[in-house]
């Protein structure tokens, strides 16, 4: 008899704006299963929250999707490449390295950026739907 194991996390929206987050995990056998909440601790929250607010932004997920393709590039690049002005490039590139989701280096006179890894199980699925 064979058990498998899923785990996911949910953003579930409800009345008033308010969002709760819910990682539910599952034994399976037979297609038949039970869910669980598990709360997150208050350092989760915030880590979490600094993560979703990176990424609820249509520029920021822009330059996601472009380091995803190119694996690293200068902040000329990118703003050339999603066609938005050095300074607000590089405040957005500023946004997502504060948030652990991008690695920078500087070679040079140029800052280069990546996609850190490892990321977070909700950064991960974010930048997978890229």
């Amino acid at each position: 008899m064979s058990y498998t194991y899923f785990s996911n996390y949910s953003l579930i929206r409800e009345n008033k704006g308010i969002v709760r987050i819910e990682k539910t995990m599952r034994w399976t056998r037979g297609g038949k299963g039970n869910a669980f909440l598990l709360y997150l601790s208050h350092m989760e929250h915030k880590i979490l929250e600094r993560e979703l607010k990176a990424l609820a932004n249509k520029r920021r997920l822009a330059i996601l999707k472009f380091l995803k393709k190119n694996k690293e590039a200068s902040v000329g690049g990118i703003a050339q490449a999603i066609k938005l002005s050095f300074k607000s490039t590089s405040r957005h590139l500023a946004v997502l390295s504060g948030a652990d989701i991008l690695n920078k280096n500087q070679k040079g006179l140029e800052v280069y950026y990546q996609i850190a890894s490892p990321t977070s199980p909700t950064t991960g699925r974010v930048i997978s739907l890229l």
